[in-house]
């Protein structure tokens, strides 16, 4: 029998030993390759990515729904990252840990990243958790060894001072010029889905459905069906098709010229083109990997609109993300833009801009871009900026 002593420093050893082990594969768990990108050419990434599933806002509702009351979304409530979000952002992160784990490397500092996200709790939580993911702690860096997790630092704007991510709510201007857009196109959406908004208005109770409302709905359902919460039977006569259709062409609307462009994109484009700049000339913060913006499935679309790289023919999907990658080759810096989409394992790209290469010479990426850069505030906010 063993005395008392030798109890208990047997109980320590069972403890001990698979903490220490924990430590040891926190300092050696990330592989000694990346998976996909070419690292040995990567200088800096910016990567955008949309937030994790979520509950409805109560704008995807309506009133008549008889899922309408917050407490059918219990315990997150409206609007909310959901379990299913939390998991699937958490392996985004650990995705890219793969992609990009040589360029990376094991230790995390404040001058590694620099990280923006929207004003959103999903956004916020998805970043925080996408983290997690693409920086557990290593070694020095373990303040709790039967937790690998460190916390990193966020920074946000309000929503209505964010030109960045939220110019759908900060930008005074956006709606003036999507009504113009709206007005002009009137007998196309009248003919096209003047049906669907009346099929809307006799099932749900609500009166003038406008599009931007069918678009929200759509999210409604979509998130509900996801959620297997059932649907009226009347949806299915609209749902998907050509409520799916109708979302995507919105992404059109909001990118129909460049005065739209500017606003959805612009500001993000000259802030990533500032950043660029800023660590070819050696004035980023010493160790500078990336640029991390958590957002939304609108950011996306916008800005593979706004750059004519790809069609949109689908919603970007959750924890979808574009990756705008800074090169030097032959002593030439470039970009290389990445889309995953989910479509295959592996993100699409690189993906070319009209009168580039895959490999765009950053100067050129510049100049094709600087149509749709804004000059001022006044883009976002009219002749009285903030």
């Amino acid at each position: 029998m063993f005395s008392y002593n030798q109890k208990h420093k047997m109980e320590f050893l069972l403890i001990s030993i698979p903490l220490i082990l924990l430590w040891w594969q926190s300092c050696n768990a990330f592989p000694a390759r990346s998976f996909y990108a070419n690292q040995s050419t990567l200088e800096l990434v910016h990567l955008l990515f949309r937030h994790g599933d979520r509950t409805p806002e109560t704008n995807n509702l309506d009133p008549n729904n008889p899922y309408y009351a917050e407490n059918n979304y219990y315990p997150y409530g409206y609007g909310q990252l959901t379990n299913v979000g939390k998991v699937r952002v958490y392996e985004l992160g650990k995705n890219l840990r793969k992609r990009y784990n040589n360029f990376l490397g094991k230790a995390w500092n404040m001058s590694s990243l620099d990280i923006l996200t929207t004003d959103y709790n999903r956004t916020k939580m998805s970043v925080e958790l996408m983290l997690a993911g693409l920086w557990p702690p290593t070694c020095s860096s373990i303040w709790n060894p039967v937790l690998l997790w460190q916390p990193i630092p966020y920074n946000y704007e309000k929503r209505a001072n964010d030109k960045e991510l939220s110019p759908f709510l900060g930008c005074t201007t956006l709606d003036a010029l999507v009504n113009e857009v709206m007005n002009n196109s009137s007998d196309y959406i009248n003919a096209r889905y003047g049906e669907v908004f009346r099929i809307l208005e006799n099932g749900t109770g609500l009166q003038n459905i406008t599009y931007l409302k069918a678009f929200f709905l759509y999210f409604g359902f979509t998130i509900q069906e996801n959620l297997n919460i059932p649907l009226d039977y009347w949806v299915y006569t609209v749902y998907p098709e050509p409520l799916r259709s109708l979302a995507i062409e919105y992404y059109y609307v909001e990118t129909n010229n460049t005065k739209l462009r500017t606003i959805m994109s612009g500001y993000l484009l000259k802030k990533i083109i500032t950043d660029t700049q800023n660590k070819i000339n050696g004035f980023s913060p010493q160790g500078r990997k990336m640029h991390i913006y958590s957002g939304h499935e609108t950011n996306i679309a916008a800005l593979l609109l706004s750059l004519d790289m790809l069609k949109v023919v689908e919603l970007p999907p959750y924890a979808s993300y574009l990756a705008v990658e800074i090169h030097r080759i032959d002593e030439i810096y470039g970009v290389k833009i990445f889309y995953q989409d989910y479509s295959s394992e592996d993100p699409r790209g690189p993906l070319k801009l009209p009168e580039c290469e895959e490999f765009c010479p950053f100067e050129r990426f510049v100049s094709l871009v600087e149509g749709i850069l804004p000059k001022s505030d006044e883009e976002c906010y009219g002749s009285s900026t903030k």
